[in-house]
């Protein structure tokens, strides 16, 4: 592969004072050539998005391995969004009622794409608050055409 590859994302939140900090964490895996791109964490329903461009270096040049054009790394990035509480539908005991799940989306679309039209890697997660300061996370992902 050419282009680095969106291979998992992590969510987790932390409530501080009025505010819920939800922290992304997302893993890609680098080619030997190294790569560049926009990553983009969004949660749409809460009008929540941050974008960062991501650099990975060139590891090829470095290793002196005969395997060196084929080996993988990983990659990893944060991504912070902030939210009032009184924005989030906050989570129920069992038996109170149903969680509300959001959903969070990362995106990972390469300055220089191999493939024409690029193709985006992209994860989505639902994902709930509690007051307990707990985070509730499913991972789906799928690639979408940018």
């Amino acid at each position: 592969f050419s282009n680095a590859v969106l291979e998992d994302a992590w969510v987790q939140q932390n409530k501080v004072g009025d505010q819920f900090e939800v922290i992304v964490t997302s893993e890609l895996l680098v080619p030997p050539g190294g790569d560049s791109g926009e990553l983009t964490v969004a949660i749409p329903e809460l009008g929540l998005q941050g974008t960062q461009q991501v650099q990975m270096p060139n590891r090829s040049s470095s290793s002196s391995t005969s395997n060196s054009t084929t080996a993988v790394t990983r990659a990893s990035f944060t991504t912070r969004l902030s939210v009032n509480v009184s924005d989030v539908e906050l989570w129920w005991p069992v038996g109170y009622g149903s969680p509300h799940l959001y959903n969070v989306t990362v995106t990972y679309t390469p300055d220089r794409p191999v493939c024409t039209p690029a193709i985006a890697a992209a994860a989505t997660a639902a994902t709930g608050a509690k007051e307990s300061n707990t985070w509730k996370a499913m991972q789906d992902s799928t690639p979408a055409a940018a």
